[in-house]
């Protein structure tokens, strides 16, 4: 009878001290969604810009994250530049990020955006603790017998708000 007790009493303890995993698990994109806080850099005719943005990263799904440039001022690109489907890789060090979008761009100087380019979140998109750092092609048509123009070089620095 002792032997049985002394056997229920372990048990019990045991079970009690037995940890629910999963409570506490986030997924890639869960732990890095939010907004950053930065530099936008790129190269215009009239040299090197920089200018203060925000990116916004929201949860897609349990591997791929939106994303949403604030305030993209890089004519022809003038608004929020925005990518629905990034996908978020989990490495040693934080995360990697790759993905394409398509964005409208104004390409007569007419205020409206009338082209749909192709946007790439490229090599050396990572995000390090708090630290999101974005490498950024865009890709205009310019005609059915001319390649596109690609405008690459665009990098964005932020830190998580």
């Amino acid at each position: 009878m002792k032997k049985d007790l002394l056997f229920l009493l372990v048990m019990v303890l045991t079970l009690g001290f037995t940890a629910c995993g999963g409570d506490d698990d986030k997924t890639a994109p869960e732990q890095i969604a939010g907004t950053y806080n930065g530099d936008l850099a790129f190269t215009t005719q009239e040299g090197p810009q920089t200018t203060e943005n925000d990116v916004v990263l929201e949860v897609k799904s349990d591997t791929t994250v939106g994303m949403t440039l604030k305030n993209f001022n890089f004519p022809p690109i003038v608004g929020d530049l925005q990518i629905n489907k990034i996908d978020v890789v989990t490495t040693v060090t934080g995360f990697t990020l790759s993905g394409q979008g398509i964005v409208m761009v104004d390409l007569t100087g007419s205020g409206t955006a009338n082209v749909p380019a192709t946007v790439t979140i490229g090599s050396g998109s990572t995000v390090v603790g708090k630290l999101l750092t974005l490498a950024i092609s865009v890709s205009i048509p310019t005609g059915q017998d001319t390649p596109p123009l690609v405008i690459g070089g665009i990098g964005f620095i932020g830190t998580k708000k």
